[in-house]
């Protein structure tokens, strides 16, 4: 779903610039790579930093007591 709720607005930004260029999708392609850049490292890297930095996180429970 989350495809559709950014590529929805995407369609209209890059349509504004005109049929002429192709400057409006680039600056849109653009600007949607470094949203995403940023939604990673805000959001999933932090939990992948955890998960290195703890090895039992991620592991099911049995085998984090049974390694201890």
């Amino acid at each position: 779903m989350a495809r559709f709720a950014f590529g929805g607005p995407a369609a209209p930004l890059v349509g504004l610039g005109g049929s002429g260029t192709a400057l409006p999708l680039g600056l849109v392609t653009v600007t949607y790579g470094a949203l995403a850049v940023i939604v990673y490292a805000l959001a999933v890297r932090p939990h992948t930093r955890a998960a290195a930095e703890h090895p039992a996180a991620g592991r099911p429970v049995d085998q984090v007591t049974a390694a201890s």
